[in-house]
């Protein structure tokens, strides 16, 4: 470093502008209606949210499927709450599987 540049900060040249919206064209097609026996695949993140989510989606009339992947700790999915029994679990034990 040189002598007597310590507490200068660089300047830059940074623009300041206020933001603008811009509209989107309608989309072309839009599903609003689910289908029956709606499915959502949630993945196992090892969170209290995943087996709460279920559960809730469950109670909406939704299917779900929970992937596990392969390093998953069991010592971390033992301490919080289970998946609901009518929720099928997908346990992945590499990433090679087809």
């Amino acid at each position: 470093m040189n002598q007597g540049s310590e507490g200068k900060v660089p300047e830059h040249q940074v623009t300041l502008s206020l933001a603008e919206t811009v509209p989107l064209a309608p989309p072309d097609l839009l599903h609003s209606l689910l289908p029956e026996n709606p499915l959502c695949l949630i993945t196992d993140d090892c969170s209290a949210l995943a087996p709460t989510l279920a559960a809730t989606l469950i109670k909406q009339g939704w299917e779900t499927a929970v992937l596990r992947f392969a390093g998953t700790s069991v010592f971390s999915t033992k301490k919080r709450k289970q998946f609901p029994k009518q929720t099928l679990l997908i346990e992945i034990s590499s990433s090679e599987e087809p």
